[in-house]
């Protein structure tokens, strides 16, 4: 079974691009809603926030988890892969959502000397992950908009709420918006908005040209292809089943406004 986590709905982007290319696959989400926002807590408080989500699905089954978020791979995945895995559970695996974004920027044939503005939660922007991979891919234009209670925001899906939040992100961020190129979308929560974002961005002098980049096709895409060349992870055949950690009724109820053809087969509380 295919394992993924995250703190709330973010991950669902993630998850609806997988039933399109994985239909068949047995996926257990759990929405770890009791953490969230998760990139707003100390790296300390992540790690082991994210260890015992991890933990949760391998004893639930699953072979292989996904973070299906940013400040969880930023803060976790390195420690958790190198350390805990192949002490505790060296025949699982994990995988984290950052190293596909400059991959599929290099594959698309994008100039090193574009503009990136990349908007993250405190705990992704603080972390110098992002930054860093990115320069490894030889992008050094990259502009990071630390976006404090904007996945708070999103979760409660109020627009004039959200509106708000993102305003005060450029407030307190004067820039050279018309500069910027392309929007990197690096909480999985964020393409959720991303028609507020732009309508903002554009208000504070961006271009309207602006590309919009979130990773959810990206990563399903990855993962698909990492299932083709590893052969040796098994996942089974059957439903997606989510479990959340809190308000189960009130996640249930946002999965059907927003994602309408999702397939879940069952939903529960822990």
């Amino acid at each position: 079974m295919l394992g993924l986590y995250d703190s709330g709905l973010g991950g669902l982007t993630i998850l609806n691009e997988l039933q399109k290319l994985l239909p068949n696959i047995e996926i257990c989400y759990l929405a770890d809603t009791k953490n969230c926002p998760l990139g707003e807590k100390t790296n300390q408080e992540i790690l082991e926030i994210t260890k015992n989500g991890v933990e949760f699905l391998f004893k639930n089954g699953c072979n292989l988890v996904v973070l299906a978020c940013n400040t969880a791979t930023v803060i976790a995945i390195r420690e958790l892969q190198n350390n805990w895995l192949p002490l505790y559970y060296p025949d699982k695996k994990i995988l984290g959502i950052v190293r596909p974004v400059p991959e599929l920027l290099v594959e698309k044939m994008l100039q090193t000397n574009i503009n990136l503005l990349l908007l993250a939660t405190p705990a992704t922007v603080n972390s110098g992950f992002y930054k860093q991979e990115l320069k490894d891919f030889n992008y050094q234009n990259v502009t990071e908009f630390s976006c404090p209670g904007l996945a708070v925001a999103i979760e409660s899906q109020n627009s004039d709420l959200i509106a708000q939040t993102i305003a005060e992100v450029f407030k307190n961020n004067p820039n050279n918006y018309a500069k910027f190129d392309i929007i990197l979308l690096a909480c999985t929560h964020y393409p959720l908005a991303t028609n507020i974002i732009k309508t903002i961005f554009i208000e504070n002098g961006g271009s309207p040209e602006v590309k919009i980049f979130d990773q959810t096709k990206l990563i399903a895409g990855k993962l698909l292809e990492y299932l083709k060349n590893h052969p040796e992870v098994t996942l089974n055949n059957g439903k997606t089943k989510i479990i959340v950690t809190k308000n189960k009724l009130d996640f249930e109820s946002k999965i059907a406004l927003i994602f309408p053809k999702l397939v879940v087969e069952s939903m529960l509380q822990i």
